[in-house]
């Protein structure tokens, strides 16, 4: 399970809307997940790689004085790549990870105010790190950057986001 605080901006620049930005209030959701890894037969067991299908939502209100007001709907599946690096501690039923990695987008969708768009949502790195117990628990933060969810006829919204992710390893 993952809380994720959502920071989204909208920007609009066609022949039908004036240029006009819109910035979200951060808001808290939830994504799914479910990460395979597999650890690398070398350097005392401490890299790996990871593969993660991630079910996402994001939806935020125009909250702007704007003219046009965009609200946006997000619902995306993607796939995240990484690799990651453990750090064993002197008590060994604790490890620190680093990771690192891109999320492909796979299936999207947004909606706007102004009518459905087909997404064309882009692919973007991440950034994380946390503590793994027992090889069972683990507790990870992660940071996705800028990803584009939308950017079609002059209407780009983007969204950063900050994991706090809870996982049980069930091998």
């Amino acid at each position: 399970m993952e809380l994720v605080f959502f920071n989204g901006k909208l920007e609009a620049s066609n022949n039908l809307v004036a240029t006009s930005s819109t910035k979200y209030d951060s808001k808290i959701s939830y994504r799914l997940g479910l990460e395979l890894e597999y650890i690398l037969p070398f350097n005392n067991n401490k890299w790996a790689v990871s593969v993660e299908p991630i079910y996402t939502t994001y939806s935020s209100d125009d909250t702007s004085d704007n003219l046009i007001k965009f609200d946006v709907v997000y619902k995306g599946l993607s796939s995240a790549f990484g690799i990651k690096h453990y750090m064993f501690l002197p008590n060994e039923k604790y490890k620190l990870f680093l990771n690192a990695g891109m999320n492909i987008p796979l299936l999207t969708s947004s909606d706007s105010k102004v009518g459905r768009v087909e997404s064309k949502s882009s692919t973007n790195l991440y950034f994380g790190g946390g503590l793994n117990i027992n090889k069972k628990i683990s507790v990870e933060a992660r940071f996705d950057a800028n990803k584009k969810i939308t950017q079609v006829n002059g209407i780009a919204a983007g969204i950063n986001s900050l994991s706090l992710i809870f996982a049980y390893n069930i091998l």
